[in-house]
């Protein structure tokens, strides 16, 4: 009788059930990890409607549905004291002059306009109330008085550059310690101090449009025997 040897067939090991959870582990938590960077992601970059001016606004002008306008911006660029909703902002009163294309910012609106025409009063004009928030790009020193003059030094990607010459310090306010401590136990964001000063209407927009690019802006005193005084000029400090 004729004998036939089985042929030599490998045999397939089967993975152990440990292996197996192992790997399924692996994949639940990069999917969990892919997940999570992608709604980072997406937070960070996703377009939220914001009020922004159409055209620029007077101060102490009150503010039309032909003023303002929706705009989708990035989550990134939009200030987190902007206006998201038109409701809130027509009807209200700029504290200062808005320029076209910039968000509308509840510290710059009042709903009143008489509490600041007192210091409109005393404004030449040719010159504006000017008032900034605090923050990640504005740095002030805390011990100017009412009456200071100050300069407004902006570093900008081609240098730095000098705005507000001569500009009158009005007031600053610095931040509430204890309502920051509220805000960051119920995860909100801290509140800023904020400057007021007196500057022309033309450093005016200037500094404005540097708080959207510059790098960092500081507000430096000027000793009023340092201001370069030029006839016909508006280069020194205003007269009260």
């Amino acid at each position: 009788m004729l004998k036939f040897n089985k042929p030599n067939v490998p045999k397939i090991v089967k993975p152990k059930s440990k292996n197996k959870s192992i790997l399924l582990g692996s994949i639940i938590i990069g999917f969990i990890a892919a997940v999570g960077i992608y709604t980072a992601v997406m937070s960070f970059i996703r377009p939220v409607d914001v009020v922004v001016a159409v055209r620029d606004i007077d101060n102490l002008k009150k503010i039309t549905e032909a003023d303002v306008a929706i705009k989708k911006i990035s989550a990134r660029s939009v200030h987190p004291k902007a206006y998201h909703d038109l409701k809130n902002v027509i009807g209200t009163y700029p504290k200062m002059p808005i320029t076209a294309g910039e968000q509308i910012l509840s510290t710059k609106l009042v709903n009143n306009p008489d509490k600041v025409v007192d210091a409109f009063e005393a404004l030449q004009p040719d010159e504006m109330i000017l008032e900034l928030q605090e923050g990640k790009n504005i740095a002030f020193p805390k011990l100017l008085k009412k009456g200071d003059y100050v300069t407004f030094y902006s570093v900008e990607d081609d240098g730095t550059k000098e705005y507000g010459k001569g500009s009158k310090f009005i007031s600053s306010s610095g931040p509430n310690i204890v309502h920051n401590f509220n805000n960051l136990s119920a995860g909100k964001d801290p509140t800023e101090g904020k400057i007021v000063v007196i500057c022309t209407r033309e450093e005016g927009k200037k500094i404005l449009s540097a708080t959207q690019k510059a790098k960092m802006i500081y507000v430096t005193p000027e000793h009023p025997e340092n201001l370069i005084i030029t006839p016909g000029k508006n280069t020194a400090a205003p007269k009260y």
